[in-house]
């Protein structure tokens, strides 16, 4: 048998059994991981454009982001799983741009068409009906 405790493994008898994580400490786990998209901006407040009240909006995850598709739900498109995919050039970050008006967006990406993750810099998380938290991106002028 292999031991792993040279490694740093704790055998499963002697592992302390912990509450899962909060969500608040996922996000600070992610934004370590991925510094680089912590410090680049979703696109807030957005660019105006020649509509009123609308706004040029920007999602990206980070070049080191491990996924075959991702797409952008949300209460601006119905939360429809197809209406807003991300495209990643040359290896480089996830991103698509999308008009929104100004206001509050709920929002979250989903992941290969199975899985749920946050924005790790949105403007603030509100509960959600299935137990979990979406991100919230305030578009357009507001204060800060």
């Amino acid at each position: 048998m292999t031991d792993y405790t040279e490694h740093g493994a704790v055998p499963v008898e002697d592992a302390a059994v912990d509450d899962p994580p909060t969500e608040a400490e996922v996000r600070e786990a992610q934004r370590e991981q991925y510094p680089e998209q912590a410090r680049t901006a979703v696109g807030r407040p957005g660019v105006p454009t020649d509509r009123q009240d609308s706004y040029q909006v920007r999602f990206e995850l980070p070049k080191q982001f491990e996924a075959s598709t991702v797409a952008v739900v949300g209460e601006f498109n119905d939360w429809s799983h197809t209406a807003l995919e991300m495209e990643r050039a040359d290896g480089g970050p996830w991103s698509a741009t999308t008009e929104l008006p100004s206001g509050r967006h709920r929002f979250r990406y989903l992941i290969d068409g199975e899985r749920w993750e946050n924005d790790w810099r949105a403007d603030s998380y509100e509960p959600n009906e299935f137990g979990g938290d979406d991100s919230v991106i305030v578009v357009g002028p507001h204060e800060a």
